[in-house]
């Protein structure tokens, strides 16, 4: 088996490609009948100004920015995705969540050693434009080591309808044409 090394380049990521997709997923706790309560509809409301902000350099880069509601209302919900405030932000490895102190519904979020009571506008940018650095990174790095190979590139430029079908030849034991 030999590897080619096609070099990939950002332009087939940011030109007729698709899209490299950062998604951000927004988490809430459900309260009562509502998905959300009025200070994570603030925070919502600051993350989303962030990402406009953010959006015209991911446009650039090649890279949709997306934010993603998730609701949880369970106990074991919590446990399977470990949140532990409300609202949780969670992209490319990284999570801005505030503290909720001593069991109230007082949110203190912490940023370069300042507490504030809601999510300031400078650490959601700095939020988002980390997710951004960080998903661009890994596009380069796949795209430097030639993304998809040229044989794959025949298949993927074409409908899931119109791909030809994969024939037991074709596999591991006998090479594809």
């Amino acid at each position: 088996m030999t590897a080619t090394a096609h070099a990939a380049t950002a332009s087939d990521a940011a030109g007729s490609a698709p899209r490299t997709p950062l998604v951000i997923d927004y988490w809430t706790v459900a309260m009562g009948e509502e998905a959300s309560c009025g200070s994570c509809d603030e925070t919502l409301t600051v993350l989303d100004r962030a990402i406009d902000t953010v959006r015209p350099f991911a446009d650039q880069l090649g890279i949709a920015l997306k934010i993603t509601p998730r609701t949880i209302s369970t106990w074991d919900q919590a446990l399977e995705h470990q949140i532990t405030a409300s609202p949780t932000i969670r992209a490319e490895g990284s999570e801005l969540c505030p503290s909720h102190p001593d069991g109230t519904e007082t949110r203190l979020w912490i940023w370069r050693g300042e507490t504030t009571n809601s999510l300031q506008p400078q650490a959601a940018l700095d939020f988002v434009l980390q997710a951004l650095t960080a998903c661009s990174r890994q596009l380069s790095d796949y795209l430097a080591h030639g993304g998809p190979s040229p044989y794959l590139r025949q298949f993927l430029s074409v409908s899931s309808a119109t791909a030809p079908a994969a024939t037991e030849a074709c596999g591991l034991s006998a090479a594809c044409p």
